[in-house]
């Protein structure tokens, strides 16, 4: 059977609608809701993940909460096992600008149950860092809890997810990344932080900077306020320079398709060199396509995103 979207996943969900008051929250000094979050996240992505790629809706440690709670109604239960045990056949990257006691940061799990070691990789990119590991120890325990008790419920590595509560804990790093200079702006750098990601992007305090926040925060509100369908992924990568960064000259000569290595994004306006999904593959594109070969009007994020 088809798992149902894991953790209220925002990109593969209903459609979410955009209320006035969401786009007030872009105003200066103001808050991002998480339906806010969300719905640029849907806008930004739909359509363009590879199945192994699960993002999770800022709402998620809410998710968990609810879901765990009706542990007692068992016919509810069995129900939410049957749609989530397909995310234990297989290896999967989670990716989450979670919102957690007001403040938002990205968690990025891969998980394999059928591996004795289940959880792979456990990132943790918060843009304050010094309240990072109260919230995400707290979000990872719910991640671990909705894992153990529907998707991997008496399946491969169950029990020794199930029996230590830290599991999930031996595996998290606190990296690196952009930090806020105010305290309002980390769902922008939340989002911020996913995109790079998705895009195999080196996560670095530089990586993207205040400004870049600032002036993308008001193309954003301006965007929305005109064309609610403004958030594409080509009006995002225009305000941060590592997404945008302009082609490098040709090679003297044009190499074999097997040794290409770059590929151009939409608008031939963007190199990028991308090593891959974070699983060992070559390319995010399938077919390879080389850069020196296409023009970037001629290949779309659906390809970049292994379509």
């Amino acid at each position: 059977m088809n798992p149902i979207p894991f953790a209220d996943d925002p990109v593969r969900g209903k459609p979410i609608s955009l209320a006035t008051g969401d786009v007030e929250g872009l105003d200066p000094g103001q808050w991002l809701s998480t339906s806010l979050v969300d719905y640029v996240l849907q806008t930004s992505l739909a359509g363009k993940l590879p199945d192994h790629v699960l993002i999770g809706s800022s709402n998620c440690s809410n998710t968990y909460n609810s879901k765990l709670r009706n542990e007692d109604d068992t016919h509810c239960v069995q129900q939410m096992r049957d749609g989530l045990q397909p995310y234990a056949e297989s290896r999967y990257r989670f990716i989450s600008a979670a919102c957690y006691d007001s403040h938002f940061f990205v968690v990025d799990i891969t998980f394999d149950n059928r591996q004795p070691n289940v959880f792979e990789r456990v990132n943790v990119f918060d843009s304050l860092s010094s309240t990072a590991r109260r919230r995400a120890t707290a979000v990872l325990h719910q991640v671990q809890k909705f894992l153990s008790g529907f998707c991997f419920y008496k399946l491969g590595h169950h029990q020794s997810v199930l029996q230590d509560p830290d599991y999930i804990m031996q595996m998290a790093e606190f990296r690196h990344c952009p930090v806020q200079t105010n305290g309002y702006d980390c769902g922008l750098f939340a989002l911020a932080v996913v995109w790079h990601l998705l895009c195999d992007k080196d996560i670095h305090p530089s990586v993207f900077t205040q400004a870049d926040i600032d002036t993308f925060r008001v193309a954003l509100r301006h965007g929305l306020s005109s064309n609610p369908g403004w958030a594409t992924m080509d009006n995002i990568a225009c305000y941060f320079p590592v997404l945008s960064m302009p082609a490098p000259p040709p090679p003297p000569s044009p190499p074999a398709i097997s040794q290409s290595n770059g590929w151009t994004l939409p608008g031939c306006r963007t190199t990028h060199c991308l090593p891959g999904t974070g699983f060992g593959a070559p390319t995010f594109l399938n077919p390879p396509i080389p850069c020196s070969s296409v023009s970037g009007a001629e290949i779309g994020w659906k390809q970049l995103m292994g379509y």
